[in-house]
């Protein structure tokens, strides 16, 4: 399918475009497929695209403008949806091929949105919640959000900010990679524990591992949202409550 890219090159300091900066298009393979250079006005129009597949495509500086440097890094771009660049190119002049696309892009995203809230209600429906699961997912994670406070106690016992700081770093990516690379439990506390320039028991951390102290004010954000927003759109809605979806795949 047809589709095209819109470019702007901009000073970051000023916000004015930058003239004849040359780009290189490369396709999803990073194989070049055109050669582009800015206008007067920092931007390029490319109009002349036939993207295959997702759309995915590579931009790269390939020559800076003087006084600039060049940047090497790849960008990468999607170009999914023929109406979008129709539309920016276009102004929505309602010409033919602008109407065509809108026959078919406006329906299939009304069609599109049915399908996900389907899909939703369907997840939703029944859903079971195990506050035990929580709760010990929770403190399998709470050690690292703790540290901070684990270290300021530290600080507080007479230890020293900045090596207390490495150290905790250090034992954090320890205990990390026992969880993700070899499958174990979180040992951060047992780790901080027997590392005597934090001066603190497990006990001790143990006792810092209240949920409680780490949520600020979450608890009642979350109240007033489902009070303030959530319960006046359900109150509006009520006759639609209850509704149930069924997929067929």
């Amino acid at each position: 399918p047809f589709s095209g890219i819109i470019l702007h090159k901009i000073d970051s300091v000023t916000g004015l475009g930058i003239y004849n900066v040359k780009f290189l298009v490369y396709d999803s393979n990073k194989n070049p497929i055109g050669e582009y250079a800015t206008d007067d006005n920092g931007y390029i129009y490319i109009d002349d695209l036939t993207v295959q597949g997702k759309g995915k495509l590579f931009i790269r500086e390939l020559e800076a403008a003087p006084g600039y440097e060049l940047d090497k890094e790849y960008k990468t771009v999607y170009v999914p949806l023929n109406p979008a660049i129709t539309s920016a190119t276009q102004w929505f002049e309602r010409t033919l091929d602008d109407s065509a696309n809108k026959r078919l892009s406006i329906p299939e995203g009304f069609l599109a949105t049915d399908g996900i809230l389907d899909l939703c209600l369907n997840v939703v429906d029944g859903l079971v919640v195990y506050p035990k699961v929580i709760e010990k997912r929770l403190r399998s994670e709470l050690p690292f959000m703790a540290t901070e406070n684990i270290m300021m106690d530290a600080v507080k016992a007479g230890g020293d900010r900045q090596e207390l700081h490495e150290k905790i770093r250090t034992l954090s990516m320890e205990a990390g990679r026992s969880v993700k690379a070899e499958g174990g439990e979180n040992n951060l506390l047992e780790l901080i524990a027997a590392d005597g320039a934090f001066r603190m028991t497990l006990e001790e951390l143990q006792e810092t591992m209240e949920p409680s102290r780490y949520v600020g004010r979450s608890t009642e954000q979350t109240e007033a949202f489902l009070r303030q927003v959530i319960a006046p759109i359900l109150a509006e809605n009520k006759d639609l409550l209850g509704m149930k979806a069924e997929i067929n795949v």
